[in-house]
């Protein structure tokens, strides 16, 4: 029965799939651990309960250390003006405040992509206009003839 190359776990697809032969129903080993861990505890969830327990109470000073680390880090401040206007950002905004900004913001970051897209933009431009005036001429031809 063939699998297709589609990952069991995420739905992904297998890079693998058709250029070897391969038996795992997974795109990563990471997929494949998850099932498996997954499938562990729902087994015996009790059991995992425990095995969790006892690793916290024999590694405690390290699993303590190491969440007030995490507690300690400094966060950075939110931002609450858009970079390219000063406005103010509302709502789920992050960076920018409109559609004009991010546009603003792109070309500030990306200049020769966004030269790039222009050059193709006006080369789509002169084709369209050469068609369009070859196109009236030949209505004239027709026209006079």
């Amino acid at each position: 029965m063939s699998w297709g190359g589609v990952c069991e776990e995420c739905g992904g697809r297998n890079e693998h799939y058709g250029e070897r032969r391969t038996t795992s129903r997974f795109c990563s080993l990471k997929c494949r651990y998850k099932k498996r861990d997954r499938a562990r505890y729902a087994a015996d969830p009790e059991g995992m309960r425990a095995r969790a327990r006892a690793y916290y109470w024999a590694n405690r000073e390290a699993v303590l250390e190491k969440a007030a680390a995490r507690r300690g880090r400094v966060r950075p401040p939110e931002r609450t003006t858009c970079t390219e206007c000063d406005g103010p950002l509302e709502g789920l905004q992050r960076v920018v405040c409109s559609p004009r900004c991010r546009g603003r913001r792109y070309a500030r970051l990306h200049p020769e992509e966004l030269a790039e897209k222009e050059r193709r933009k006006r080369a789509r431009r002169r084709v369209r206009e050469a068609l369009l005036a070859q196109s009236a001429g030949d209505r004239l031809d027709q026209l006079v003839a």
